[in-house]
């Protein structure tokens, strides 16, 4: 018999496990420094996707990504939404009856659309977003048009510490600093395609 898919048991740690993209707030010493002379770093497109990402605002996340990682994170669904039992996946992550719906999304509505379903169904996420800590511990250039930003976040939800150092990159698009996606996003989309064949069987 089929298992109906559901957002209730889904462990918010594995969405805050996944999202490596997520960007960390900047230390004390960086918070000090005059925003407007950093407005166009790394660092400081950190603290603004970290803002975004507390008061929930996914457009406004979205807009700071690279087109390629939208593009990327909309390509990783692509196959799973296609799978026999992914209907009900469809319509309550990203809001569509068909996967032909989800062609049609933008890359920045079908990111947007993931994260205010997860953030509004998986229980205890929201709760740690909002009081989400996260501190920068430093960066490392790679060449003129890629930054690796390593930091550490932390976060508590259902009474459960969540806790982890990771490294977010950014890439220079059209002469501004934009985020990528992290590797670990794909181990959230694993899980999700196994949750819809489980729905199909």
């Amino acid at each position: 018999m089929p298992t109906r898919f559901t957002l209730r048991s889904f462990p918010a740690v594995l969405v805050l496990s996944s999202l490596a993209f997520v960007a960390p707030l900047p230390s004390f010493a960086q918070a000090d420094r005059p925003q407007a002379a950093e407005r166009v770093t790394p660092e400081a497109l950190a603290r603004t996707i970290a803002e975004a990402t507390q008061k929930k605002d996914w457009a406004k996340f979205a807009s700071l990504m690279h087109p390629a990682a939208l593009a990327e994170f909309k390509g990783m669904f692509a196959p799973i939404v296609k799978l026999e039992g992914a209907a009900e996946m469809r319509k309550m992550l990203f809001g569509v009856e068909t996967a032909a719906q989800f062609d049609t999304l933008s890359d920045e509505a079908a990111f947007e659309k993931l994260m205010a379903n997860l953030t509004a169904n998986v229980p205890g996420l929201s709760e740690a977003l909002a009081t989400s800590e996260m501190i920068l511990v430093g960066s490392l250039p790679e060449g003129d048009d890629l930054v690796h930003v390593v930091y550490h976040s932390g976060a508590k939800t259902q009474g459960v510490v969540f806790s982890k150092t990771a490294v977010m990159t950014f890439r220079r698009y059209q002469g501004e600093w934009r985020a990528l996606l992290a590797g670990s996003f794909e181990g959230l989309t694993q899980r999700f395609a196994q949750m819809a064949g489980a729905a199909g069987d």
